[in-house]
């Protein structure tokens, strides 16, 4: 599946981003991907994006919330892509798939 977005920006005011949530452990490979991994450690997703238009970060949140753990389990992982060149105009585009078979 690929997800893309093009934009039209009249100035640049700070960083732009899109973010996505995930319960999964997620790590950056060096070649532009996001990998996913499920409570096992075993490779369920990843997400190749466009270093050159993009920076990925990764954060990790510990939830304490009793409905969220719930919902989400004890952690939630925050991917932030930020648009990292000086253009007004462009398009992001994020292509999930399964790993490869080991």
């Amino acid at each position: 599946m690929v997800l893309s977005e093009k934009y039209l920006l009249e100035k640049r005011t700070g960083k732009t981003k899109i973010s996505f949530l995930s319960s999964c452990e997620v790590r950056k490979d060096t070649n532009g991907k996001l990998i996913f991994y499920d409570e096992k450690g075993t490779r369920v997703l990843q997400v190749i994006y466009h270093r050159g238009v993009t920076l990925a970060e990764i954060e990790e949140k510990l939830l304490d919330d009793d409905k969220m753990v719930n919902s989400w389990g004890k952690k939630i992982y925050r991917l932030s892509f930020v648009i990292d060149n000086k253009e007004l105009a462009g398009e992001n585009r994020f292509e999930f798939t399964l790993p490869p078979a080991k």
